[in-house]
């Protein structure tokens, strides 16, 4: 009995180390590391009233149903959703390579005879893929709070009361797998537009079997719903998504409404006018829907209600 559980315990284990899930081992690492630190130099916290710090928001989950319905999520995306969504992803980026390439032959765009070092080729196809990856999660996630049937499904991730690092995955299961089409998407556009100027397709750099740019993208996603609104200096901020960026994206305050859209590069916030950076202390903001709103925690609600017409939803924030 006792192997028996410890098998299952294992099983789960090597499960969830799958690097396109936030509970890979050096993210949940480097995100532990990166919230002791700022609650050490900026909250002046010592290590042990840090760590019962976060302890105590871990215990969230035991108290607070908007935590609990995290984890519920969370659950739904290792065991049913992860499969499909990469499948997804790579049937969109696989269908837009082609096609591009093939629209770009068709035009007569004739590769150029430039000829570069692999390694030159590999970064530049590692950039242009991550440009685009990034490009395409702050334009679905723009266009998810500016229509309403998309804003409906986009809800349940605002309607999150505290933000713990499962919120990342509090989805509804449609929303993920529009983001992933659309990223993959505009991976396979990007790539094909280097293709067809470089003589040769060499792929992008990768790093625990993921291209770079998504491991970037993972990386930085698993902090932007810590409970702690880690703030990273200034000359970072002029290029990185800071956290607490993120934490005023979902901040119940109106004059917080319509901003930082962005995930990994704070660049397209800045270009589109949507950038928004302030100082964000422990417990300073209010997050969720208030008494607007429809799900009340509930993981039934927040699957149906929003593919449903018999509930008036939250009205969007200011796009």
């Amino acid at each position: 009995m006792l192997a028996r559980g410890t098998g299952l315990v294992s099983a789960a284990w090597a499960k969830v180390q799958d690097p396109g899930l936030i509970f890979f081992l050096p993210y949940l690492i480097s995100a532990l590391l990166l919230t002791l630190i700022w609650l050490f130099l900026v909250e002046r916290m010592h290590l042990v009233a840090a760590l019962r710090y976060l302890i105590s928001k871990f215990g969230q989950f035991g108290s607070s149903r908007s935590s609990r319905l995290d984890l519920y999520f969370s659950i739904i995306q290792v065991l049913f959703l992860r499969a499909p969504l990469v499948a997804a992803e790579a049937a969109a980026f696989a269908g837009m390579l082609t096609v591009t390439t093939a629209l770009f032959a068709s035009a007569g765009i004739a590769k150029s005879q430039l000829a570069l070092p692999t390694a030159v080729e590999a970064a530049l196809a590692t950039i242009v893929t991550m440009l685009a990856i990034d490009f395409a999660s702050y334009a679905v996630h723009r266009l998810m709070h500016a229509v309403a049937p998309l804003w409906r499904l986009h809800a349940v991730h605002h309607s999150a009361e505290n933000l713990t690092l499962l919120t990342t995955y509090r989805q509804h299961p449609l929303e993920p797998l529009l983001l992933n089409l659309g990223r993959g998407a505009a991976a396979g556009v990007g790539l094909a537009l280097l293709h067809s100027l470089l003589p040769t397709e060499t792929p992008v750099v990768t790093a625990y079997g993921l291209g770079v740019g998504f491991f970037a993208y993972m990386f930085t996603v698993n902090l932007h719903h810590s409970p702690v609104p880690v703030r990273y200096p200034r000359i970072v901020r002029m290029l990185l998504v800071s956290p607490h960026v993120h934490h005023i994206h979902h901040s119940a305050l109106p004059t917080h409404h319509g901003t930082n859209f962005g995930v990994v590069f704070s660049i397209w916030d800045r270009l589109f006018g949507t950038y928004r950076d302030e100082a964000v202390g422990l417990g300073e903001l209010q997050f969720g829907l208030g008494n607007v709103d429809p799900f009340r925690q509930s993981l039934v609600a927040c699957l149906l209600m929003p593919l449903s017409r018999i509930y008036q939803p939250p009205p969007p924030p200011d796009f």
